[in-house]
Parts: C-alpha cells; structure tokens; sequence
C-alpha cells in the first residue's frame, strides 16, 4: 500500500474560484484594503541572492533573547480580517498530528503572500514579509525536498502572512501541510521587541518548519507526535535563550523526511499533500 497522496478539495470549482469569491466577500464585508497583498516585485528586496548570503553570514552568530518565547495557540483569522466568522484551524525533530504525519509532495513549491495591512506601523507588514522571504531563501538553499516561493497574487498562495496582534510571549504561529485553500502564517507583537525584531527571520524558520511537516523537538510533551532522529537540543525547532538557526541534523532529517518512501513511520501513516498554489 502506498502513501496517501491528497489532493486539494476536488470539485468543479478551482481554488482561484473559491479565493475570489472569498475575496469578494471580504471586500464587500470589510472593505479593499483588508485583503491586499504586499507586491514582491515592488516591496521585496532587490536582490534575493544578496539577501541569503546575509542570512548565511548571519545564521553563524549567536543571538541571545531577552525571553524564551512560549508556543501559543493562534487565533482564527489576523487582525486585517478580524469582524469576520472565525474559522479555526488545526494546527500543530517530531513529527506528526495526532493520527497521520503530514508532508508535501517532495519537489513541490509553496508558494505564500503577505497581507499588507492590520500591523500596528505601516512598514511592519514590509518588514515582516521580507523577514519571512529571507527565512524562505534559507529553507531553499537547503534542499530539502520543497521550496518556498513569494508570490504578490492571494489566489496563487498556499498561506499568507498576517498579523495576530498581541500574544503575550508568542512571537509567531504556522500550521502543517494540510489541504486547505489558504493557510494563515502569523506573526505577533512579541517579534517586533528590541531582542526579536533583528532576528526575527530566524523564528521565521522555525515556523517554516512546521510548514514543512516538522513538530517541535519536545513534542514528547505535546502528545500526538512520532519520534524521527536522535534528539537535538540545538534544532530549529526548539525553544532556546538564543534565536534559532537550522542545525545541520535538522538539514539531513528533513531531507531524510522528504526522501522517506514508506506508507508509515512507525504504523503512523504518511499523509502527502499536493499543493494547488
């Protein structure tokens, strides 16, 4: 028996018409400017390759934090787009959501957007998304097994960046492959902080490391988890006094994840998801 290779929401309507009729009802309800997106050809750095080799310079110095930031649960819909329904999601080196182990298919580009409103100072949203782009870079130079790609168009993202306002000590909160149409990747007020905001491309990594599949590397406590690798108190996807940066163990057990070709990990099944950007 095979993995599980799911495809998002089959029917006669594509994503681009379900995202439009959302969008539609968005504007009617709340007005244009909540649902617009940041331009990556006009608000994103000039030139990505500069920007990684930044970001690799960077990763190789320590940076320690004012406060261990703690994981929170994230709230329904970023501020931009507060006033309407909440529509909760699910979300959550371990892997695993209590039942299945969710991934992409290897090779798959995931692409993501960036609202440009709902932060408390107007070049927040920048900031943000260009903090979140030069996580992304770093996550593709890597090779893992799938990319991340900005993209300046709602209908074409996988997820989109929002602001969740103030979370006590939460700095940021992503979600796990899955198959709906669009995702929300937030950031909170916690990583505009003196000791976060310099660095807080680095949490960015981290989340795009739930994105990718990963738990928290003591998901042991959190439950609902399976246990891949020897343990690194240094991964990404640990809660340290320092900023986090991507190990070289996290490198070659995502890479590992992404190469694994087996229905199950330890009779947990794999759940592959095929992103419809």
């Amino acid at each position: 028996m095979g993995r599980e290779l799911v495809f998002r929401n089959p029917g006669e309507d594509s994503k681009n018409d379900r995202i439009e009729a959302l969008i539609a009802e968005i504007v009617k309800r709340l007005g244009d400017a909540k649902i617009a997106v940041l331009d990556p050809s006009k608000d994103g750095p000039e030139d990505d390759s500069a920007e990684l080799k930044a970001a690799q310079a960077e990763s190789k110095e320590t940076v320690e934090l004012a406060k261990v930031p703690d994981c929170q649960s994230q709230p329904a819909q970023p501020k931009n787009l507060q006033g309407l329904d909440d529509q909760k999601r699910a979300l959550d080196l371990w892997l695993g959501t209590w039942g299945t182990i969710p991934r992409w298919n290897k090779g798959a580009e995931i692409n993501f957007a960036a609202y440009s409103g709902g932060y408390d100072k107007s070049d927040d949203a920048v900031y943000a998304a260009r903090q979140l782009n030069r996580a992304a870079l770093y996550w593709n130079s890597l090779k893992v097994g799938v990319t991340f790609k900005w993209v300046g168009r709602l209908a074409d993202a996988e997820f989109v960046l929002g602001y969740g306002g103030d979370q006590g000590n939460t700095v940021a909160r992503a979600f796990f492959p899955n198959a709906n149409d669009l995702n929300n990747l937030f950031v909170y007020k916690r990583a505009f902080d003196a000791d976060t905001k310099p660095v807080m491309w680095r949490f960015f990594l981290h989340e795009l490391g739930h994105v990718l599949g990963l738990r928290h590397e003591f998901a042991r406590i959190e439950g609902g988890a399976v246990h891949w690798g020897p343990d690194d108190p240094l991964s990404v996807m640990n809660y340290r006094p320092e900023a986090p940066m991507v190990t070289a163990q996290d490198i070659a057990l995502t890479q590992a994840f992404y190469n694994y070709t087996k229905a199950d990990i330890d009779g947990v099944p794999v759940q592959v998801f095929v992103p419809n950007n």
